[in-house]
């Protein structure tokens, strides 16, 4: 796609779109509607929910069979056509996102991460501070990116599945958060305020080269798609995320559109703070997902 015309993706009357998750060939999108879980099938243009009120933060597999939500306190899974629903958790837990090979589902406890099986199986404390949310992990499955009070500011840090190897990433008076990996684990972007407003960044995996991609609006809920990745260059995928570039909100922030900025296919979402409570509600706005799909989109 080219040319920097917006795409769009969802339409509605009113309420709002958000948390997208797409299958790993880019088939299926599944995302958020008023508390809904909704399905995109993108090869025939259906669109359905899938569950009743009270569900949000979907998360579709890889191999777009199954879609991981919540339903406000407890983790659930079910087909991708909504049917065999399974209660995998059963305390106050949120935000799930398989791993990139469908093994593993990394989520959020009390402000803690924790890994388990899809079954429900094998759950393991990644941390313990309570100050924890956020978390996507990286592609070969062996970290986990997450956004972290811990150290009484919004920051992002990465840590090993396996508690081990904790590193700090950013570190400045701003609110940093929702981060996720890129396709090949080499970079992350993320959301932060130290420009005075919401845009999104990027940075290697080990917090170098922290840059900023986003200009217009205010941005959050990056993602990254598939591209070619040269890598004797080390060109990243395109960083993608969801936008309304005008800053209405009620009209257009509805949707989710794709852009091309800085020669990289980028959507981002951006919202009128003015008529948002600031800190909470927007965390819960801001989930982040990836997908490794190329994303293609007719006007």
């Amino acid at each position: 796609m080219g040319g920097g015309e917006p795409a769009q993706l969802t339409d509605i009357d009113y309420g709002s779109d958000k948390n997208p998750s797409f299958s790993a060939d880019g088939n299926i999108m599944v995302f958020e509607r008023n508390g809904q879980v909704w399905k995109l099938d993108r090869t025939t243009g259906n669109v359905s929910a899938l569950t009743g009120y009270g569900h949000a933060t979907p998360c579709v597999s890889p191999d777009g069979t199954k879609i991981v939500y919540e339903n406000g306190e407890y983790i659930w899974i079910m087909d991708i056509n909504g049917q065999n629903r399974i209660q995998l958790s059963f305390v106050d837990d949120y935000t799930p996102k398989f791993s990139a090979d469908g093994t593993k589902i990394v989520y959020e406890q009390d402000g803690n991460i924790i890994m388990m099986n899809p079954d429900g199986s094998g759950k393991t404390t990644i941390t313990n501070t309570a100050n924890d949310l956020e978390p996507a992990m990286s592609p070969d499955g062996n970290r986990v990116v997450f956004m972290s009070e811990r150290d009484g500011n919004q920051e992002i840090y990465v840590i090993n599945t396996n508690g081990t190897g904790l590193t700090r990433l950013t570190n400045d008076s701003a609110r940093d958060f929702a981060p996720v990996f890129s396709p090949d684990g080499y970079s992350i972007a993320f959301v932060t305020t130290r420009d005075g407003t919401y845009n999104i960044y990027t940075m290697g995996a080990d917090g170098t080269n922290q840059t900023r991609i986003t200009f217009e609006g205010q941005n959050v809920s990056p993602w990254w798609q598939s591209g070619e990745i040269n890598p004797v260059q080390g060109n990243q995928p395109p960083v993608v995320a969801i936008t309304d570039i005008n800053g209405d909100w009620e009209n257009d922030a509805k949707k989710y559109q794709q852009r091309d900025f800085l020669s990289s296919h980028l959507i981002f979402k951006t919202q009128d703070f003015v008529s948002l409570q600031f800190s909470t509600q927007l965390l819960h706005l801001t989930r982040p997902v990836w997908s490794r799909y190329t994303l293609t989109c007719s006007n």
